[in-house]
């Protein structure tokens, strides 16, 4: 690299000039002026471009998955700092991911970093991720009563109402008791809400309140998802299997003393898709929590965004 003239280059804490820079590689010649202007790493710098930028040519300087020429003329980061803008995400990670800016830590200016951000499931380009609001509201707190087929459970925020399908349930007056059963086969009452409430959204939390008068096998406390029968609007579901779904479980089985919470992707055209790997098996989250009967119980699930379509 002999056009290089008063060039440094910091290595190990140590400064050193062109000479000494071209004797750490044997692909360079002091005495050879042309190896200047040639790409030995395929990185999209010259050699003298490392030089003088103060890379490596070992194509990813900082290791963060880009190459250093990209880095400096396509995304304007760092080819020395894996995380340039010290956010706590890596600029690889931000450059694929379009809801990140790989040069500003903060890119919503919601007062949090990008990086705790994504860890935390939040949307790096959206600060109202940071500040949720409630979008579906049901209080089930009709006055005492049977709670017939077809009756309407009230959405109290965003008018997504439900309905009862089946018989045995009945409204307490702060409640709605439902009788449980075989899926296949009995006639047991259940809220059916509308499609689509999960699908779109990329980031929501669930919360529920519930008590068990008895124990039932695998009883739901909610299962959002699609079956491969198209949609069960009936409460005998027979054989019906689910596609992609995301299910709470009250029980691990009839085991009141542990609970599930589950996904399943098996087609990936559905939503849900990318949800886990696409093989039909559940990826399933158990937790212990000795459930007694006739007590009171708050559950909280959250469904986050895996940054690929899915959950």
């Amino acid at each position: 690299m002999a056009s290089v003239r008063s060039s440094k280059l910091k290595i190990d804490g140590a400064r050193c000039d062109r000479a000494v820079y071209e004797d750490l590689y044997d692909f360079l010649d002091p005495s050879d002026p042309n190896d200047a202007g040639l790409d030995e790493d395929s990185d999209g710098l010259t050699n003298l471009e490392e030089f003088e930028a103060g890379t490596i040519p070992d194509d990813d300087s900082d290791d963060d998955g880009l190459k250093d020429g990209e880095e400096i003329s396509t995304h304007s980061t760092s080819p020395l700092e894996a995380d340039s803008d010290d956010d706590g995400a890596n600029d690889g990670v931000e450059v694929i991911d379009s809801t990140f800016n790989p040069n500003i830590a903060d890119t919503d200016g919601d007062g949090i970093n990008d990086g705790p951000e994504l860890k935390g499931g939040l949307l790096p380009r959206d600060a109202t991720a940071s500040s949720p609001t409630i979008i579906h509201r049901y209080t089930f707190d009709d006055s005492a009563g049977p709670a017939v087929a077809g009756s309407t459970v009230v959405d109290l925020i965003g008018g997504a109402n439900g309905t009862i399908v089946g018989s045995g349930g009945n409204w307490t007056g702060g409640a709605l008791a439902i009788p449980g059963g075989d899926g296949a086969t009995a006639d047991a009452a259940y809220v059916n809400l509308p499609n689509g409430l999960l699908s779109p959204l990329d980031h929501t939390t669930f919360e529920v309140w519930y008590t068990l008068r008895s124990s039932q096998n695998w009883g739901r406390l909610w299962d959002f998802g699609s079956s491969e029968g198209g949609e069960i609007t009936t409460t005998m579901t027979g054989a019906t299997q689910g596609q992609d779904y995301y299910i709470c479980s009250a029980s691990l089985g009839t085991n009141l003393a542990s609970q599930r919470h589950t996904i399943k992707n098996l087609d990936v055209l559905s939503p849900g898709g990318s949800t886990g790997p696409v093989d039909g098996n559940e990826e399933a989250f158990d937790f212990a929590n000795a459930n007694e009967l006739d007590q009171e119980y708050h559950v909280v699930g959250v469904w986050t965004s895996d940054l690929d379509g899915g959950g």
